[in-house]
């Protein structure tokens, strides 16, 4: 895992850095363009046509995001590139003036953000550098960041910026103002964890890190997963189904049976021993024939054994049969997955704590999770769904930690970027951004995974973590395998990659 850290911390950690170690805002900043320089020739954006014809192209602000892209048009034009221009208002800090000075004197074009020819080099550019605004910015830009900001929807050419992308911003209160489209972000590491906020993730593109700056110290604000993160324990060779645990799946009505059907299986593939699917009576002459290595039971004579966890929402409905399912579950001590309709249910009220710190995790996508921070603020009314649904992007952090304690809840909060929070822990982040599994069924499969691994008794954080990671790279194994896949293809390739070695 690598950590994260909020644009707060990070403020602090370039002061304290400094005090600590009597590093001077000079040291630091060159440290970070080196790195930064370094990448750039690393991934391959200083193209070979670079030149007067095809310009590489920064564009600064006042502060010292402006004087890390100065320095690498400095770096540039000291290994021989040529057409190397920055765009710069006046105003600017004494660290940036200083790269300014160097970059004059090692050949580097200034041209000033108004006027037709600052458009006109962005238009024309073979590479764009941002570096109007970095974490020391609180709010929506101002001129003449907003305007230089502006002038790279201009550009044809790869945008990519320093840091962070300018008019990323602590959230401060409704919608934000826009930030610059990068395709990467070289963002000096610990990263920052706005980054991968959903609101603003599109913005960064490629994140990629710049090492060595700062010292890695200190409680992150997240923690980054990566693929080899959080695999379940390996199942005993001498086990057997009695002892990988008894999953029970609640739900389905009218037109929505494939929901349920799939996170039974996908909880088979998560490893529990056996898996119940529950539904209405009227509905289970149409399942009772269909499931081969999952059972069906109508709800009326429950799930008919013991089991260790329960999966209730998908495919559910929102009738007083469904709620009053839900509610015997909810109020039962059975480690819980809370989705799809269930979620609806539980966000129009809390209903009180679960009994025995029964295990709970919640699995809204954005919008369900909209109305539950509503619901937890004890908010109503389309406004205040607006208003949740702003935070719960461009605030997430925050959002998740509070989701987390109202309901007392590991919460994993979907989208193209995975949240995962609980209530005493610091939360991870699954950059996935895998397109081909927004497709119907797929939340469906990652509940019931979550599901199979609480009846086998991990726990709930490492449960969600496990799942997500799985979900992800049979994603990415099926597109590629494939190309087009639908979500019932999902439960085998997340069994291989839980269970390898079988």
């Amino acid at each position: 895992m690598r950590p994260l850290l909020g644009l707060a911390a990070a403020a602090s950690l370039d002061a304290d850095t400094r005090s600590r170690f009597g590093l001077g805002q000079d040291q630091l900043m060159e440290s970070a363009a080196r790195g930064m320089y370094q990448v750039l020739k690393d991934q391959g954006f200083f193209r070979g046509d670079a030149g007067p014809d095809r310009p590489i192209v920064a564009l600064c602000g006042t502060g010292n995001n402006a004087g890390d892209a100065l320095a690498v048009l400095r770096m540039a034009a000291f290994e021989g590139l040529d057409g190397l221009v920055a765009v710069v208002p006046d105003g600017l800090s004494e660290a940036a003036a200083a790269r300014l000075a160097e970059a004059r004197a090692a050949g580097v074009a200034v041209v000033v953000p108004a006027g037709p020819e600052a458009a006109r080099l962005v238009r024309q550019a073979g590479l764009l550098l941002d570096g109007v605004a970095g974490t020391g910015v609180r709010g929506a830009l101002r001129e003449p960041q907003a305007h230089i900001a502006a002038l790279a929807e201009l550009a044809s050419c790869p945008v990519v910026s320093v840091d962070i992308p300018s008019g990323v911003a602590p959230w401060a209160g409704g919608r934000p103002g826009g930030a610059v489209r990068a395709a990467a972000s070289l963002c000096v590491a610990p990263v920052k964890a706005e980054l991968y906020y959903p609101g603003w993730r599109p913005s960064a593109g490629r994140v990629l890190p710049i090492d060595g700056v700062f010292p890695r110290q200190g409680e992150p604000s997240a923690w980054l997963l990566e693929d080899d993160d959080g695999g379940p324990p390996a199942l005993d060779p001498d086990t057997h189904k009695g002892r990988r645990g008894a999953l029970a799946v609640y739900g389905g009505s009218e037109g929505t049976l494939g929901a349920p059907v799939l996170a039974s299986r996908a909880g088979s593939a998560a490893g529990a021993g056996t898996v119940t699917l529950v539904v209405r009576d009227g509905l289970y002459p149409l399942l009772a024939g269909s499931m081969h290595a999952q059972m069906v039971r109508p709800r009326s004579l429950g799930a008919g054994r013991a089991v260790h966890a329960a999966v209730v929402g998908p495919g559910m409905g929102l009738d007083q049969e469904a709620r009053d399912q839900f509610r015997e579950l909810w109020d039962g001590p059975l480690p819980l997955v809370v989705d799809a309709d269930a979620l609806r249910m539980l966000a129009e009220g809390r209903p009180g704590p679960r009994p025995g710190g029964a295990a709970l995790v919640l699995t809204p996508h954005l919008g369900e999770a909209r109305a539950l921070l509503a619901c937890a603020a004890g908010e109503i009314g389309q406004e205040a769904l607006e208003r949740a649904g702003d935070r719960i992007q461009y605030d997430t952090l925050s959002s998740v930690r509070t989701l987390a304690t109202a309901f007392g809840a590991v919460v994993v909060l979907k989208s193209s970027v995975t949240w995962i929070g609980s209530p005493d822990g610091i939360p991870r982040v699954y950059d996935g951004r895998q397109p081909e599994l927004a497709t119907g069924g797929s939340g469906d499969v990652l509940a019931g995974v979550i599901g199979g691994l609480l009846a086998r008794g991990v726990p709930a954080m490492d449960a969600a973590t496990a799942a997500v990671l799985a979900h992800g790279w049979a994603g990415r194994r099926l597109a590629s395998e494939r190309g087009f896949f639908d979500a019932a293809a999902l439960p085998g390739a997340i069994a291989r990659r839980l269970h390898p070695g079988a």
